[in-house]
Order: C-alpha cells, then sequence, then structure tokens
C-alpha cells in the first residue's frame, strides 16, 4: 500500500490500507489521546493527535510520513526487516555513511527515536543552545539519539547500538513465541512457601500466620464471613478463632507427635530435633523437611483436628504435590491433576482469609501443564543444586540432557 505516493487520486488497495490501520489505531485504547490519535501523514509525522477522520484525510491527500512502515506509535510490535536493518546500518562498504552529517533521515532507528519521543530534526535541534540543565526527558531523547548513531563498539559500523537492541528483541520474542516451557517453575520452593502459609496459619504462629488483625480487616471488606470478622467490645478488639485454626490443646498434641516422630534411614531428616514443645513452634524447617511434611505428614496431622471440609481440602493439595513429584505419569493422569488443581485452590480460598493467596498459591495451577511440557519435576527443580557441590550437580544436568535426547529423539 506504501508503494501509491503520488499525490491526486488513491488506488483502492492504499485507501483499503489506510482503512486497516484507522482500524487498528482505534482498536487500541491508549492510543487516544485529548479524543484523537497520532496522526502519521506527512505533514503530521506522528506529532499531533486527531480524530480518526481527519486522520484518514491526511493520510489519503499527503500520504504515510516516510519508513512508517511498522506502527510502533500505534502499538504494533517494532519488528525490523532486512531492509531497514540496511538501510539503518548499511552494508561493510558503506556502513560508514551511517555516521555522515547531514544523512539522519536514512536512519530508521533515528526516526523512531524522533517519533516515539515526538520531535522533529527541527525541534529537536533547538534544545543544544539551552542554556538550562536538560530535564529527565530530554536526557533521555538525546540518550537514544545518541544510541542511534552511535557504533556498537569502535571501529564496528555494522550495528548502531540501537539497532542491535532491537535486534536483540526481535530474536526475544520470536523466542518466547515459540518456546512452550516458559518460566519453568520451581516445584521445590513452591511446596515450601505453600506448606509453610498452611502451616503456620493452621497453628497460629505469632509473627507469620496469614490470618492476623489486617486479614480480619479483609474479610469485614470483601467477604460474607461474619463469624470472622473482628468484635469491638468497647476499647477492646476480639479477633474470633476460625474455623481452620486449631485450638491450644490440639496445637500441643501436634507438636508432641512430631517430636515422637522417627522416619526410615535416608527418607528425611530428623524432624523432631526441630520441635519446641515449649514454644509451640518448628525452627530450622529446610525445603525438604517441608516437602516430606507436605507430602505426608499434613493429612496424618490434622486428620481428627479440623472439621472434615478443611481436612479434605488440605489433604487434596497434599495428594496433588505427592502426585505432581511422581517419576512416572501418564498424560491422562495430568490433565486430572490440572483440571482438579483448580478446584482444590477454589476450595482454600472458601476456607482461608484472602490474605493467605499470594502469588505462591496459585502457581500450582500451571505446574501441570509444565510437567506435561517439560517432563518430570526431579529434572528441572532446585535439590541438586542446593543440597549437592557444583560437580555432582553438572554432572546431573548431563544426564537430564541425556535423558532427553533419547525421550524426544
Amino acid at each position: 500500500m506504501y508503494r501509491d505516493s503520488p499525490q491526486g487520486l488513491r488506488k483502492m488497495d492504499y485507501c483499503n490500507g489506510v482503512q486497516g490501520f484507522i482500524n487498528f489505531a482505534t482498536s487500541i485504547p491508549r492510543n487516544f489521546t485529548d479524543g484523537g490519535i497520532r496522526c502519521p501523514c506527512r505533514k503530521c509525522k506522528n506529532l499531533k493527535f486527531l480524530h480518526q477522520d481527519v486522520v484518514m484525510m491526511h493520510l489519503l491527500t499527503k500520504g504515510f510520513m516516510q519508513d512508517y512502515l511498522c506502527w510502533y506509535a500505534h502499538g504494533e510490535l517494532f519488528v525490523p526487516n532486512e531492509s531497514m536493518v540496511e538501510r539503518a546500518v548499511g552494508s561493510t562498504s558503506s556502513a560508514s555513511n551511517m555516521h555522515e552529517v547531514g544523512n539522519e533521515n536514512s536512519n530508521p532507528y533515528r526516526n523512531m527515536v524522533m517519533d516515539a519521543m515526538r520531535m522533529s530534526e527541527g525541534n529537536a535541534s533547538e534544545f543544544p543552545n539551552i542554556e538550562e540543565e536538560p530535564n529527565a526527558d530530554t536526557t533521555r531523547f538525546f540518550d537514544l539519539l545518541k544510541d542511534s548513531d552511535e557504533p556498537l563498539w569502535d571501529g564496528y559500523t555494522n550495528h548502531c547500538k540501537l539497532s542491535a537492541v532491537a535486534q536483540v528483541f526481535t530474536i526475544k520474542s520470536n523466542y518466547w513465541k515459540t518456546n512452550l516451557l516458559r518460566h519453568n517453575l520451581d516445584v521445590m520452593h513452591i511446596e515450601k512457601n505453600v506448606f509453610e502459609n498452611i502451616f503456620n496459619t493452621v497453628m497460629d504462629v505469632k509473627g507469620k500466620t496469614k490470618d492476623n488483625i489486617k486479614a480480619r480487616l479483609d474479610v469485614a471488606l470483601f467477604c460474607n464471613r461474619k463469624n470472622m470478622e473482628l468484635v469491638c467490645d468497647g476499647s477492646q478488639v476480639a479477633k474470633p478463632r476460625a474455623s481452620f485454626v486449631l485450638e491450644k490443646n490440639a496445637q500441643l498434641l501436634v507438636y508432641k507427635w512430631l517430636k515422637s516422630l522417627r522416619f526410615p534411614d535416608g527418607h528425611a531428616s530428623n524432624i523432631s530435633r526441630l520441635v519446641n514443645t515449649e514454644e509451640c513452634r518448628l525452627y530450622g524447617m529446610k525445603s525438604h523437611d517441608c516437602h516430606v511434611f507436605m507430602q505426608t505428614l499434613i493429612p496424618l496431622a490434622f486428620r481428627d483436628l479440623l472439621p472434615k471440609g478443611i481436612w479434605d481440602a488440605l489433604t487434596e493439595i497434599s495428594h496433588f504435590f505427592r502426585d505432581i513429584c511422581s517419576s512416572k505419569l501418564n498424560v491422562d493422569h495430568i490433565e486430572r491433576l490440572e483440571k482438579n488443581i483448580v478446584e482444590t485452590i477454589c476450595k482454600l480460598e472458601m476456607i482461608f482469609p484472602p490474605s493467605f493467596f499470594d502469588s505462591m498459591e496459585h502457581l500450582p495451577v500451571h505446574l501441570p501443564f509444565e510437567v506435561k511440557v517439560g517432563g518430570p519435576v526431579q529434572y528441572r527443580w532446585m535439590y541438586p543444586f542446593e543440597r549437592l557441590d557444583i560437580t555432582v550437580a553438572m554432572t546431573f544436568i548431563i544426564k537430564c540432557f541425556y535423558f532427553y535426547f533419547n525421550v524426544f529423539n
């Protein structure tokens, strides 16, 4: 559509292209400023905000501004094509022309900075004569302008700094577009944080429980749970005990049970030495201790102490982590986990206050998909790196590569 540049009557494909541009620009709310959108015609050059009908008239009569092939000022992702990069950085024989005086208009990256900062060559040249200290926006503008003309390093003229950054972002965007396993969430830390939130809240650990005064104020604002709201009695404020919080006698029973607990050799550390029955608290819990407690002990510790509905929800989240950490999983099982974990999180939301749910409580929803794409979590979590030395960890990584190579090839 851009080839139809002469003044006068426009061809139908150009008119259709202008209509497509107007539709695209008006479909993004953030493009509107003072009731109009940027006008990319040859005269306005994205410096003026006009009504969409006026913008269409300008484009039909004046045409698009030079080199505005990608509508980056209107929300389109800037991806430089080969011709733009060639004009911006030049070939080996003519690369030095990019930095010649008076040749700025041939550099699309310089034009991109001008358009993004709502500048033109005319008003940009006025800034160096200003005696006062430039503000932050002006400093940022000149830094970007300098990067659009400065070579990547001394003696290398194939790329300017801005063009190199643009190409890196292009490669990164293409990588994220095709990469299925984008985050590789660490199950070890997710499991540890979920366990600590559950245990500290159920056991009402001072300073660590999610059921505090601020949480009860949130309940009054966002939830319909009258039995959990703060009770004001004159000058005192009382916090009613929630159904998911154990009484002091029940808490002491749990800590005494943990104090007498013994595991098979190699299964877990000696958790009994981490228990302080006098202060009713656990000290020095490591990630693997939380791993064992989350998957094995939570259903046993709270079985006869919590109401059945609450115990069922905690048992479901415990079994979820146990199943997701299995060394063998089939697709049907993973899809069931993917469906069930959403329901389990909803059950927990009906039990605990809103403050219980930080980002860690929602990350388990994504774990089944990552297992389906990336394989068992044992090859992707942090235990080898935090528990073993670097030599053993690197050997483990090499074995993982061999595993994936044999499975997927």
